[in-house]
């Protein structure tokens, strides 16, 4: 049995400097490297040793080859996403179309019953019955005293605060009912 090997481009410059048996690092071993030029370097007493200085290089690679990669894979995620989005969308679709037809059918049954004037109907299969339901909808423009209805307990009053102005007047000393969370992110072009 013959094997095929084919040879593999050797893109990146960390390719081309680490030796081909070596395993890919990750990058928590990549930042491991760095801490072990830092300690290469306090131990040389503060001086750039050729061997440092081609341990930096290879790392230096290393880490720039696999922030690629992580890029590459993140575009990869996102491309992932948007045709999930718009699987979703298309189902979204095909179930509302499917939900509106239940409805149409039902409809039909309740107008020919009760063109029929039968409430109730026992078919070999199916037993049908006609009922009435009702739901409350309030037209909020048309409400007069939104004070009373609070007091009453015939609403709630729901608080929404406005962020952007909260920022603008506060801007650099909220108050204390006001948590800052700041987070770092990554943009990659």
């Amino acid at each position: 049995m013959t094997e095929i090997v084919i040879p593999q481009k050797i893109t990146t410059k960390a390719r081309m400097l680490r030796p081909e048996n070596q395993p890919k690092k990750t990058l928590n071993d990549i930042m491991r490297d760095w801490q072990t030029v830092e300690d290469m370097l306090i131990d040389s007493g503060g001086e750039f040793t050729p061997e440092i200085e081609e341990e930096m290089e290879i790392t230096q690679a290393e880490f720039e080859d696999k922030l690629d990669n992580y890029a590459g894979f993140i575009s990869y995620l996102k491309s992932q996403i948007e045709f999930l989005k718009k699987e979703e969308d298309r189902y979204k679709t095909r179930r509302k179309t499917l939900e509106n037809s239940i409805l149409k059918c039902k409809d039909n049954i309740v107008f020919a019953m009760g063109y029929k004037h039968i409430e109730k109907l026992k078919t070999p299969k199916y037993s049908f019955s006609i009922r009435t339901t009702e739901s409350w909808q309030v037209d909020e423009m048309l409400v007069e005293d939104e004070k009373q209805l609070l007091e009453t307990g015939d609403a709630d009053y729901k608080l929404k605060f406005n962020i952007k102005e909260l920022k603008e007047k506060y801007q650099n000393n909220p108050p204390k009912w006001v948590k800052v969370i700041r987070k770092e992110s990554i943009n990659i072009r």
